[in-house]
């Protein structure tokens, strides 16, 4: 049995996904699913919980916003709902922050079936508006968006700073990934499974158009080759461009972080921050090991910038300060 299948589109991307998430929720018998969605007309977009198959119509799951990482929703809902068969469908970050929280709290997701998705990079919350107004609806701008993935997304300097500079837009870290980026999107998209035990439950056989065409898979590849390429060059760029009266290593970013205080949204954003900088009783910040953690650990998903009411550039600081810790330890 191939690991890796196509599922063949018709020149309707959305549809055919929408359309596998259908069938992977019946075949697994799921009571719900965790997945982007929208209903028609609105100018939004926000992960939902859906526990109605024929529901899957309103999702989105390439829609090109991130109102929220969901992966502290999946932890919720794990919390929440400890018995039944649940889904959730994660960009590559809420991915990265969901095996981060897995590890640090002991999360019980033996009932969750995760789905990763290449992400195509979203927009800021206000762009994203009024792009859906000039696009006619929040559908047919995920599907503009869905149409540049040949090329790996085209004009990258619309998109918010962190996808701009994320190094892994690759679906990852999930039982099953959908791959986007690189691929001729009209024709076909790809599947891979993880375990051949699941991909069998599943029948992704009967429910894809079959294995998958090597030239596809080699496509995806240097897709991610490229961009990778290109990431890295935005991310050198915008961290050298940081103004020098912004936070250089940990100890002035905590600084900058107490100055801000009372605020504290994007700390609130974070989807992996669990008080490392927050107060004790006694008036004094936890120890900077926690903090140094918290930094080491963050997955640039950016929804701290997004959060941010001062629009501090927050990812390139962030990885600032990252290199200077990984160059603090490397010379201990």
């Amino acid at each position: 049995m191939s690991d890796v299948w196509m599922v063949k589109t018709g020149g309707d991307t959305l549809g055919a996904i929408r359309r596998l998430l259908q069938e992977i929720w019946r075949r697994a018998r799921l009571d719900g699913m965790l997945v982007p969605a929208h209903h028609a007309g609105e100018l939004e977009s926000a992960p939902l919980l859906v526990e109605d198959v024929e529901q899957l119509a309103l999702s989105d799951p390439t829609v090109p916003l991130v109102p929220v990482n969901s992966a502290r929703l999946v932890a919720e809902y794990a919390r929440q709902l400890p018995a039944g068969r649940y889904a959730a469908v994660l960009r590559s970050c809420e991915s990265r922050a969901l095996q981060e929280i897995i590890q640090r709290e002991s999360l019980d997701l033996s009932n969750w079936l995760l789905i990763g998705i290449d992400c195509l990079a979203s927009f800021s919350e206000e762009d994203f508006e009024w792009r859906v107004q000039k696009a006619g609806s929040v559908d047919e701008l995920t599907r503009e968006n869905l149409s540049h993935a040949r090329q790996g997304v085209i004009a990258p300097h619309r998109y918010r700073h962190a996808c701009q500079m994320c190094l892994e837009p690759e679906a990852q870290r999930s039982d099953l990934l959908i791959c986007l980026l690189g691929l001729p999107l009209k024709e076909a998209f790809l599947v891979r499974a993880e375990d051949p035990e699941l991909a069998a439950r599943l029948g992704l056989d009967e429910i894809t158009s079959g294995a998958a065409d090597p030239a596809l898979i080699a496509q995806n590849a240097h897709m991610l080759e490229v961009l990778n390429e290109r990431r890295v060059r935005t991310l050198e760029r915008m961290v050298s461009e940081l103004s020098g009266d912004l936070p250089g290593d940990l100890d002035e970013l905590l600084a900058q972080l107490e100055s801000c205080a009372p605020c504290r949204e994007c700390l609130e954003a974070c989807p992996i921050y669990s008080y490392e900088v927050a107060r004790s009783a006694d008036g004094q910040t936890l120890t900077r090991e926690g903090a140094i953690r918290w930094m080491l650990s963050c997955v640039s998903c950016g929804m701290c910038e997004q959060a941010c009411p001062t629009d501090l550039p927050l990812p390139a600081i962030i990885r600032r300060v990252r290199q200077e810790l990984q160059n603090e330890l490397a010379a201990i």
